[in-house]
Order: C-alpha cells, then sequence, then structure tokens
C-alpha cells in the first residue's frame, strides 16, 4: 500500500467511510461519479477506489492481502476489477481534468490504471508516524447537544476558505467549528 491507500483501509475500517465495508466497484463508482450517489442513493460525493498498476495476476474471486510499513492490515476481497475512465472522474468530481489541479495530477499521472473493488477485511489498524483519529474517538472529543460545522482540506486553509467557514457557522446556529 502506498501512503493515501493506507489512510482508506484506515478509513473504512474504522467507519469513516459508511456505509462502505469496502473500496467501490464498479457499479457503485459509476453511481458516485456520474450522480455523487452510491446506487442505494445515499449521498457520497467522492468514489473510494483501490488502484492498482497491474491487474494480471487478479482474477474476480481472489483475496488480496494489502500490507503497509512491513504489516498486513487488511484483506481484499477483489469481486471488481476494472478500468475506469479518469478523465470523466476528474471532471465530474473536481469540476476540471487540467493536471494543475493536484488531486486531478494524482489521479491521471500518479495512480494505477485498474481499480479493484470489493468488501475489505480489517486484521491491524495501519499504524501513522502522525496523530490520527477514529470516527468515534473525535465524536468523543466533541460537546454534547452542539451541532458541529466542518471542514476538511489538504492544505492550509486561505481566507476565501475561511470566510466561507465563517458563513457557514452563522448559519448553523449555536455550533462549534471543527477544522
Amino acid at each position: 500500500l502506498n501512503e493515501r491507500q493506507a489512510c482508506d483501509v484506515f478509513c473504512l475500517m474504522h467507519g469513516a467511510f459508511s456505509p462502505l465495508s469496502g473500496f467501490m466497484g464498479e457499479t457503485a463508482y459509476n453511481s458516485v461519479v456520474t450522480g455523487m450517489r452510491l446506487p442505494e442513493k445515499q449521498l457520497f460525493g467522492c468514489p473510494v477506489t483501490f488502484d492498482m498498476a497491474d491487474v494480471s495476476g487478479i482474477k474476480q474471486g481472489d483475496n488480496i492481502l494489502l500490507r503497509w510499513a512491513g504489516q498486513d492490515v487488511a484483506v481484499l476481497e477483489a469481486s471488481s476489477i476494472y478500468k475506469p475512465n479518469k478523465v470523466v472522474e476528474a471532471k465530474e468530481v473536481y469540476g476540471t481534468s487540467s493536471l494543475e489541479h493536484p488531486t486531478v495530477y494524482s489521479l491521471i499521472a500518479e495512480q494505477g490504471e485498474y481499480y479493484v473493488g470489493g468488501k475489505l477485511h480489517g486484521l491491524a489498524s495501519p499504524a501513522f508516524k502522525y496523530k490520527v483519529q477514529t470516527p468515534k474517538e473525535v465524536r468523543e472529543m466533541l460537546p454534547e447537544g452542539k451541532d458541529v460545522v466542518a471542514f476538511q482540506n489538504r492544505n492550509p486553509i486561505h481566507r476565501a476558505h475561511f470566510e466561507l467557514l465563517k458563513c457557514a457557522q452563522r448559519d448553523v446556529k449555536d455550533s462549534i467549528l471543527l477544522v
């Protein structure tokens, strides 16, 4: 696993991508990319996929052992093996196919050409060099009875993000802001 995949495994194992129990197969992937919904109609903004450069040794029904930092962390049941249209994915999910967008660049230029979807069976939670928390641990830190306005970004927050957050918090009365 690379670090992004290990983070996705962590999130799947700890319910951060609920209701998912594994990486998206082709049907769920297409539904999320084209309509921002899972096949069961739950809102889901971005596909959760497991990319591979080469799938020649893998067939549907195989179990794939996933390793991170020398440790066996999960087994992926390969129920769906497919080649996505990443340009369509980039345009639909990120609003652009420009390689100047860092996530689009990663998607198109760095990630594997194929996706493997299926149920994930956790063996050991991936460990990272930085602090991570499960959704349960985050919820336990929040005050009871308060609405939460949350924002996640991979880069430092710039002024436009900050103003958007202030507006969102103003619109949700008596809320706290989690960044």
